[in-house]
This record gives structure tokens, C-alpha cells and sequence, in this order.
């Protein structure tokens, strides 16, 4: 697990079983995924998407906004320990990463 993660969680008062690494495995495994999505969750809601790059004049002071948020959105993924997903298609309307289906609620 990530150490930022970890600290977390310890503030938020985990704290591991003494004698009961399995549990302690299977917590830490759900702490790390529920982490994970929360992060990627965040990111989803600031990254940048296609639509944005191709009016970038229009947002974020142009161009160099958008590079500046890109790298903001890399280094909260590695601040956390984040890799991008597998699966690069808009849980909100099936489109692919490549792709945008033009509906406002797209991410791609």
C-alpha cells in the first residue's frame, strides 16, 4: 500500500489485528481500493477532456492551463500511487479514450 494511503488511514484510525495477518491483508486490501477509487474519482473530475483540448483558447488560459492541469492530474496519481486504468472507456456513456460521443457528461 502506498504510504500516503497508509497514513491515512491511520489517521482516520486503522489499525492492524496483532495475530491476524489475513484480516489484516484483506483490510488493507479494501483500504487501498476504496483509496484508489476516491483518487480516481478526483482525477476524473478535473482531468482534461478532448473536448477541452480542442477549445483549449477557451479554457484555463489556453494551451499552457491545460498542460498545467495535466500535470497536476500525474503528479496526485503519483503523490498516491495511482496507475492509469486498464479500461479506458467513459463509464458515463461507453466511449472509448480515443473517442467522444459529444454528450456534455463525457469524460473523453
Amino acid at each position: 500500500m502506498n504510504e500516503r494511503i497508509k497514513e491515512l488511514a491511520e489517521q482516520a484510525g486503522y489499525t492492524p489485528l496483532p495475530g491476524f495477518d489475513f484480516a489484516n491483508d484483506i483490510q488493507e486490501l479494501f483500504i487501498k481500493k476504496f483509496a484508489e477509487l476516491i483518487v480516481r474519482e478526483c482525477i476524473d473530475i478535473v482531468k482534461p477532456t478532448q473536448h477541452h483540448e480542442a477549445w483549449a483558447q477557451s479554457y484555463l488560459g489556453g494551451v499552457d492551463g491545460l498542460e498545467l492541469l495535466d500535470s497536476r492530474v500525474e503528479k496526485i496519481k503519483q503523490h498516491f500511487g495511482v496507475d492509469e486504468p486498464e479500461d479506458s472507456t467513459c463509464p458515463d456513456c461507453g466511449a472509448d479514450g480515443g473517442t467522444q460521443c459529444g454528450s456534455i457528461n463525457c469524460r473523453y
